[in-house]
């Protein structure tokens, strides 16, 4: 497989994004994903604080020719969530 990371833009692959979460959420038990809502809650969601464009650095889409298998997310606190679709879980050993 060839897997490459790249950086995530809000307004272009929001929606994108949300239909893998959606996919990996259903398609099996791995509770280590988010479900979609969560992922809109970094934008539009109650607490913390106003996400701006420069939020978008914290978030890279893993790709395998264009097609999402995982999205990492890493705060400036180094709290860190990769969420991977059930049929791609060797994504994360490769990198």
């Amino acid at each position: 497989m060839t897997l490459t990371i790249r950086d995530f833009h809000w307004n272009e692959d929001f929606e994108a994004v949300n239909q893998f979460l959606f996919e990996a959420w259903t398609a099996g038990p791995l509770f280590r994903n988010w479900a979609p809502p969560m992922f809109e809650n970094t934008k539009f969601g109650p607490g913390g604080t106003e996400y701006v464009d420069k939020d978008d650095e914290k978030i890279k889409i893993w790709e395998n020719q264009s097609e999402i298998v995982a999205v990492s997310i890493v705060e400036p606190s180094g709290l860190c969530w990769i969420h991977i679709h059930p049929n791609h879980l060797d994504s994360e050993r490769e990198r």
